[in-house]
């Protein structure tokens, strides 16, 4: 057998499992529901969170207590459902909707878009509020080597996964309401960040309304948002804070 028939026998194979491999993680996902739980679980514990400020603040004093969280992770990591709930998270949330959207563009079965559209309702009922548009955090208080951040927080490196969703949703559906809201999301990107002043004359934009950092990834996310915005808006004003991130 050639290497072109082995190729096309791998691909066969593929095709034939992919449709049922997603069946049946479909199906579990029907069961298991879309709250789940997450590796920063134990640190969102009271004990979790004094131990890693005290941590952050003196390493030497403090390592011995974030140990035990370390171990219990690493040994026994099952322990995060005795200690704590399960919860949507935004980033899940979005990854689901977009793959059922991708399912509906390649099936043409409307219970695909309609559980996309289930999700996408869902994730705005627990977006956070008093921001210049919708825009997610974390559901647990995440405590960092700047200070804790209370859930809630909306972080830029969350809800750009949200702002496709209903990009996605529109350019499906051509349904307005949704763009409105990737609209509003781009608004929290665009006047929401706080911006550090670098020495080369060019500035960073934060993780968060609550911080000043310099974090690559939080500048990269904050980028791509607001050039598909600028774009799919022709918003100049964004296409020019997008151009000052990306330098």
């Amino acid at each position: 057998m050639n290497a072109d028939k082995v190729s096309l026998t791998k691909t066969d194979h593929l095709e034939k499992m992919l449709p049922d491999a997603i069946e049946r993680f479909m199906n579990w996902l029907e069961q298991y529901g879309l709250e789940g739980y997450d590796l920063y679980d134990l640190w969102a514990t009271g004990y979790g969170k004094w131990a890693k400020g005290l941590y952050h603040k003196r390493k030497a004093f403090g390592a011995p207590f974030v140990i035990p969280v370390f171990l219990a992770d690493f040994l026994w990591p099952g322990v995060r459902r005795i200690v704590a709930a399960k919860k949507r998270y935004a980033t899940s949330d979005a990854h689901f909707a977009k793959a059922y959207l991708f399912l509906y563009e390649l099936t043409d079965k409307q219970e695909y878009l309609k559980k996309a559209i289930k999700i996408a309702d869902e994730m705005l009922t627990y977006a956070s509020d008093g921001y210049s548009g919708p825009c997610w955090g974390y559901p647990f208080d995440w405590q960092t080597n700047r200070g804790l951040w209370p859930k809630g927080i909306p972080f830029i490196t969350s809800t750009p996964y949200v702002y496709h969703v209903f990009t996605k949703l529109y350019d499906v559906t051509k349904v307005e309401k949704f763009h409105d809201v990737a609209r509003g999301i781009a608004a929290f990107a665009q006047f929401d960040l706080n911006k550090t002043l670098l020495p080369n004359g060019t500035t960073a934009s934060s993780y968060s309304p609550l911080d000043n950092t310099s974090v690559v990834n939080a500048n990269a996310y904050r980028a791509e948002l607001l050039v598909d915005s600028a774009i799919r808006f022709d918003n100049k004003e964004q296409l020019a804070e997008a151009e000052e991130t990306i330098r």
